[in-house]
């Protein structure tokens, strides 16, 4: 069946979907009772996979037609953020298990969505960047390579690879003069998994390293990553990738924030040093602390603004560089507002925030992590900035 080129109208894609947020704040007490575990075994721990996949939450993206509640960006937004005020690791790891789903669900071939949608357990991990090779053989694709950053891959039944396509030794280039990616998606028994994450943030994440061995992927299981369009499932997927990615680290970085300041709020009650009030009676702290309270909801509206245009913008197939542009340097420019809202937390927090195992630092280590990701690091700024000020080619299309 070839891509649908025009996707339903929107008023015809009503998902009747249950209380997806109400589902997350019920699981909260589990997800942040278990955040000392995750970081013992350096991925989510089990029972909260669990409760995750008996509420079927990682399919809050995924096309209705799928078996997913196709969730719009304000309500996806919400729900990876209560995650997150619960456990960044948990959050980090959802969010990216969630939004590869989807993809999935909307960008592969017929077949090769059906079966990874088919295991109401699914949900994939890895990434898109064109670190392997992809070699084009009959109905499909002969891949290998080696990849990072599989947030969530030690749960995970499918794995992600970014493959540039070669031919006689060369990368094949498109019109535009960018290389051909193609990205495939690989059984979690295709793949081998290669540890090496030892880091001071988001260490339950499990983000492993991982190997492809050179292998057939057949067609069904691949799509084009610059040139593709959704097909199937709502409007907004013509958002792309890296819109369905501005949600989740957006949400992410507010969420953890979001914990920070009400770990700090709670401390300031009693916190004192010798000789001193308490810090909540302190004029410096009462600024700081205010000031911090203006950068996140700040950033969290500038955030869901820019996201909410882009997704608007999709619905009307009228989606524009700039507007890619602007939803990219809002994510970026949250995820750095949420640090500088941690640091301060932890800043005021003494020798609570020191000490492992406080929930305060915690935030401050995942969010120190989080923002160094290639989606929200310093180039971003200036990519965003060569687009809008037109001097430079549109560089954000993933």
């Amino acid at each position: 069946m070839p891509p649908t080129t025009a996707l339903p109208d929107v008023d015809d894609l009503a998902v009747e979907a249950p209380d997806l947020l109400g589902e997350v704040q019920a699981l909260a007490p589990l997800i942040d009772a278990s955040a000392a575990a995750n970081e013992a075994a350096v991925t989510v721990c089990p029972e909260v996979v669990d409760a995750l996949h008996e509420r079927s939450l990682f399919r809050i993206l995924v096309p209705a037609c799928l078996g997913g509640f196709e969730a719009g960006v304000r309500e996806a937004y919400d729900v990876i953020e209560a995650v997150a005020r619960a456990d960044g690791a948990t959050a980090w790891s959802f969010m990216a298990g969630a939004i590869y789903l989807a993809v999935a669900g909307a960008f592969l071939p017929d077949e090769g969505a059906e079966a990874v949608l088919a295991d109401r357990r699914a949900v994939a991990a890895g990434q898109v960047a064109p670190l392997g090779t992809a070699i084009a053989a009959d109905g499909g694709w002969t891949v290998e390579g080696r990849f990072g950053f599989a947030s969530g891959g030690l749960h995970s039944t499918w794995f992600y690879g970014g493959f540039r396509e070669e031919r006689d030794g060369e990368v094949v280039l498109l019109a535009g003069g960018l290389p051909n990616i193609i990205v495939g998606i690989l059984p979690a028994a295709a793949v081998e998994p290669l540890g090496n994450w030892d880091v001071i943030g988001l260490i339950g994440t499990g983000s492993i390293d991982y190997r492809v061995p050179a292998q057939f992927v057949p067609g069904d299981f691949t799509f084009p990553l610059f040139t593709a369009t959704p097909r199937r499932g709502h409007p907004r997927f013509r958002m792309g990738l890296a819109g369905l990615t501005c949600i989740g680290h957006s949400a992410f970085a507010t969420g953890v924030a979001r914990r920070a300041l009400d770990e700090l709020a709670g401390l300031a009650r009693t916190k004192r040093r010798f000789g001193r009030s308490n810090l909540i009676d302190d004029p410096l702290f009462q600024a700081a602390y205010a000031r911090a309270e203006g950068q996140l909801a700040a950033a969290r509206a500038y955030s869901l603004s820019a996201i909410e245009a882009l997704e608007a913008a999709a619905v009307a197939d009228a989606v524009t560089p700039a507007l890619r542009a602007q939803a990219r340097l809002a994510t970026t420019h949250t995820a750095e507002a949420a640090l500088e809202v941690a640091a301060t937390a932890f800043r005021f927090s003494g020798s609570t925030g020191l000490r492992n195992g406080s929930a305060l630092q915690r935030c401050y280590r995942d969010l120190s992590a989080g923002e160094q990701h290639v989606f929200t690091d310093h180039n971003t700024w200036r990519d965003a900035g060569r687009l809008l000020l037109g001097v430079g080619p549109d560089t954000l299309l993933t």
